[in-house]
């Protein structure tokens, strides 16, 4: 606590003598810093040195400075902003930080993924009947609870492992809990551990071994030796589908319903940069170059649609824990590919074991 009151007080000596934070609007140091206090408790962060602690504000400053601006622009261009900005845990990360540590996919191979488009597909069936307005498979119990990746790019293992959970539940009628850890250390031919990958390579290791459950194979947030037991393998990945659209690259939005409706959550990858400062709404990038539907980095679970007002949206499960966004979820504007929602969209088929 002495060390905290300690760096405290000398960050605000700090403030109080310099003069080369350029301030371009109206709030002050003073109240940046106040914000910045609350942020640090709130979150508890602890830097280890005053130069740390300095050089992690300054960041949270500019960050503040870019809310700032992006809320002003929002609403010049939308007369209600859907969605709001703010202080987040990531908030004294630069962006670069933030994409080298929780942005890692491996989605480099777009012209290999074409070719598995048209190997394993998935296509609405209409069996079920046309998917209504809306739906949200959280509702059916069919989505287990929201993880955490920490400071491993494992977002892959995530979605994946969040597909399987979802699907063992449909098809069982229980609730398992799934090893991303036996992912994050075993799945190296393809995949990268916290360093990336991507969904469909975890189903195709999986195909092979099986997967384990948490409790047997828990989550550490780095890379270990790989610890995989074939005795303690509980569900079996029997092949993996991807949905298809024309050109074997975006799906129509309204056959996506339709198949979330059908098959229950989907794997899926986002251009998840400008989620750094999501709150909380309908995360609508009023520009494309914003959040560039073709530069995907961020694997997550595509589980459910709606439509607020006269706003469509996708209801998206995310693996930066329940703190972030919608207590671990958030929307996204739907009907207009936004962030290449529509993009890679790929599911597993499971078995029991």
């Amino acid at each position: 606590m002495k060390m905290k009151l300690f760096i405290i007080a000398t960050l605000a000596l700090i403030l109080s003598a310099s003069c080369h934070f350029k301030i371009q609007s109206s709030t002050s140091d003073q109240e940046i810093f106040s914000q910045f206090q609350t942020f640090m408790e709130t979150f508890n962060k602890k830097y280890t040195t005053i130069e740390e602690t300095k050089e992690r504000f300054e960041i949270f400053k500019q960050n503040y400075k870019r809310v700032e601006f992006t809320k002003k622009m929002l609403t010049s261009h939308q007369e209600q902003p859907l969605f709001e900005m703010g202080i987040t845990k990531f908030f004294d990360m630069t962006p670069s930080e933030f994409h080298k540590t929780y942005l890692n996919l491996d989605i480099s191979h777009m012209q290999r993924l074409k070719v598995l488009y048209g190997e394993n597909e998935i296509k609405p069936t209409f069996e079920k009947g046309a998917a209504p307005e809306a739906h949200d498979w959280r509702e059916s119990g069919v989505v287990t609870p929201v993880k955490n990746q920490g400071m491993c790019g494992s977002c892959w293992a995530f979605s994946a492992v969040g597909n399987i959970e979802s699907l063992y539940k449909m098809k069982t009628n229980n609730t398992q809990i799934f090893s991303e850890q036996q992912l994050v250390d075993c799945d190296k031919e393809q995949d990268q551990g916290c360093n990336g990958g991507l969904m469909d390579n975890a189903f195709e290791y999986l195909e092979k071994t099986g997967i384990m459950l948490a409790k047997d194979y828990p989550y550490k947030g780095r890379d270990n030796k790989c610890a995989y037991d074939q005795t303690k393998v509980a569900a079996k990945i029997t092949t993996y589908k991807f949905a298809t659209g024309k050109s074997a690259e975006n799906v129509n939005e309204n056959d996506l319903q339709q198949l979330l409706f059908e098959n229950g959550p989907f794997s899926i990858a986002i251009n998840a940069t400008p989620l750094q400062f999501y709150l909380w709404g309908i995360f609508n990038p009023w520009f494309e170059f914003i959040c560039n539907p073709k530069e995907l980095n961020h694997g997550v679970l595509l589980v459910g649609y709606g439509v607020s007002g006269n706003t469509p949206y996708w209801i998206i499960k995310n693996s930066w824990g329940t703190g972030w966004g919608e207590k671990g979820f958030f929307r996204l504007i739907g009907g207009k590919g936004a962030c290449g929602v529509n993009t890679y969209v790929v599911t597993a088929e499971v078995e029991d074991i």
